[in-house]
């Protein structure tokens, strides 16, 4: 871990003091912002390298303790550089190549965010190749930056189902250049690993054959003159990973009607012929659609935005998050769901902005209230706390300190669904404290 800091602070730093001709840097929400990586404005006629950033530090309280005897903390949430090279502008007036390296340096450690390399054909301008490690193209809220974002987090099901955020892989993606008729539609599409990004240098190693297929296709208009923008888009997700020697469950009902988990497959019928190359593979699938739209009025802009998510989750018994390594415990598939909301206004021309957002997450849709942790019949596994669905109520209010720091005050109510089934899912006979207090600086460059 020692030799692996050392050597990329190295690399950074020969990079840092490699730069030639070093612009003024571009105000972060340009160049971090959005669901398409945006390369910024060439105003020389040699290349460059752009280097921008942020820190979140950050106070937080919370009803349920973080670790035993502590319910608050003081932290570093981001501390983000990113580096951005960006090759001049073609004849034509686009740039042909970008590439970005993002790290983020907290009191947890260094850990890489971004790696990836953007291709732009020189003929048209409208075919990009992007390979490398990056935001995975779903949705708004995943690659939504977190130096944009409203909220101090994404939403509980964004967290689980794509954890990290990035993902290593490849995609090409379709939109004409600004000039273009047709700049307002993008298409894309490519394949990943689908275990997620590294939270540690040591991480993120694939670990079967099987790579996962990411789509998008999305829109952006203006309308009035500007002062209104829509904006919206399809996703999907279809992927999968490896079943080793684990049984397989999937929700049905006993003979008695209750639901709960039967055995789909026995850990040894997913070897087949005992090599690893053809090993049974679970599905994981998602559909997911977003919108959003910002106005300007006399009270100030004001931002709507939503999005919802459904789809095929495997994982296991006491967790229904995305897996990051190869998974040695049972698995369980579960029909889920989810969304969230925003309303984000401005208060007319002064600093402040108000944020209200509502999100939940249902892990399993097949049960609800009293039926999650209902005793079944001997050969089913009950349901347990891990199938219940979670709502969670954000309000806030932010202060743009300046054009280059933000100060956030955010509260999160927490309400997840209550049984009154005994045992181990005894504990959410009703809401569990668990609210939270978010108070942060942001500062940016």
């Amino acid at each position: 871990m020692i030799k692996h800091t050392l050597l990329l602070l190295c690399i950074t730093l020969y990079t840092v003091t490699a730069i030639h001709a070093q612009g003024t840097g571009v105000p972060l929400s340009d160049t971090l912002s959005g669901n398409k990586p945006e390369v910024p404005s060439q105003t020389t006629p040699s290349p460059r390298i752009l280097i921008s950033g942020y820190v979140q530090a950050q106070f937080t309280y919370a009803e349920k303790s973080f670790s035993p005897g502590n319910d608050k903390r003081f932290q570093v949430r981001r501390g983000r550089i990113k580096f951005s090279f960006v090759s001049p502008k073609n004849t034509k007036g686009w740039s042909t190549s970008q590439y970005v390296l993002q790290v983020d340096i907290t009191e947890r450690g260094l850990n890489i965010k971004d790696a990836y390399t953007i291709l732009t054909d020189p003929w048209t301008g409208w075919f990009n190749i992007q390979a490398g490690m990056f935001n995975r193209p779903f949705g708004f809220e995943n690659p939504y930056s977190s130096g944009v974002r409203e909220s101090p987090e994404r939403g509980r099901m964004s967290g689980i189902i794509f954890p990290n955020v990035k993902d290593l892989g490849a995609s090409l993606a379709i939109q004409g250049p600004k000039t273009s008729a047709f700049h307002w539609l993008r298409i894309e599409g490519g394949w990943f690993n689908g275990v997620g990004g590294p939270s540690s240098l040591a991480e993120a190693d694939e670990f079967d054959k099987k790579k996962d297929f990411i789509g998008r296709i999305s829109t952006t208009r203006k309308l009035s003159s500007g002062k209104v923008t829509v904006s919206g888009g399809f996703s999907m997700y279809e992927g999968g990973f490896r079943i080793d020697s684990v049984n397989v469950f999937t929700m049905n009902t006993d003979n008695r009607g209750v639901k709960g988990y039967s055995l789909v497959s026995h850990a040894a019928d997913n070897y087949k012929d005992g090599l690893t190359g053809s090993r049974s593979y679970t599905k994981r699938r998602y559909m997911g659609a977003d919108a959003q739209v910002s106005f300007d009025w006399a009270g100030g802009r004001t931002i709507l935005r939503g999005e919802y998510i459904q789809g095929t989750q495997p994982s296991t018994s006491v967790s229904s998050s995305s897996p990051s390594s190869a998974v040695t415990k049972d698995i369980y598939y579960r029909k889920f769901n989810g969304a969230y909301f925003y309303f984000i206004q401005n208060i007319r021309t002064s600093p402040w902005q108000v944020l209200l957002k509502y999100d939940w997450y249902d892990p399993n849709t097949a049960v609800k209230g009293n039926q999650v942790g209902d005793a079944v019949v001997p050969g089913f596994v009950a349901t347990n706390s891990t199938d219940l669905c979670y709502r969670t109520l954000g309000f806030g209010a932010i202060w743009l300190w300046d054009s280059h720091a933000k100060i956030i005050a955010y509260y999160d109510r927490i309400i997840n669904e209550t049984t009154d089934q005994p045992g181990s899912v005894s504990y959410y006979s009703k809401d569990v404290p668990d609210d939270l207090i978010t108070l942060r600086i942001q500062a940016e460059f």
